[in-house]
């Protein structure tokens, strides 16, 4: 799953804890933004340099807390860093543009 906010995260099942979710994030302080207690791993070598092993419960509060404190009526708009709204708006160009495949006929 990927989770696009002041954040970009990619999170699945970790292999090595089977109760626990591998966070997943290109970027140092992404993961903590949203999961301040998390011990985040730098791992250079892999495709996300940075990694947290985090309970399923922790993760799950911590997406919850983030979706009810949303005051925005505009994703895009609600990112202030400059750079990271630039990349984000280029994503949901990309998908509206996805929109012209009808790839779900």
């Amino acid at each position: 799953m990927w989770i696009f906010a002041d954040s970009f995260l990619s999170i699945v099942r970790d292999e090595s804890n089977k109760k626990n979710l591998l966070v997943r994030s290109r970027f140092p302080r992404d993961i903590g933004r949203i999961f301040p207690t998390a011990r985040v791993r730098q791992t250079p070598k892999f495709d996300y340099p940075f990694r947290a092993s985090i309970d399923e419960d922790v993760v799950a509060d911590g997406i919850a807390r983030r979706i009810r404190a949303i005051d925005y009526g505009n994703f895009k708009a609600s990112i202030v860093d400059g750079k990271r709204a630039a990349v984000y708006h280029a994503v949901w160009d990309i998908m509206r543009r996805a929109q012209a495949w009808n790839y779900e006929k």
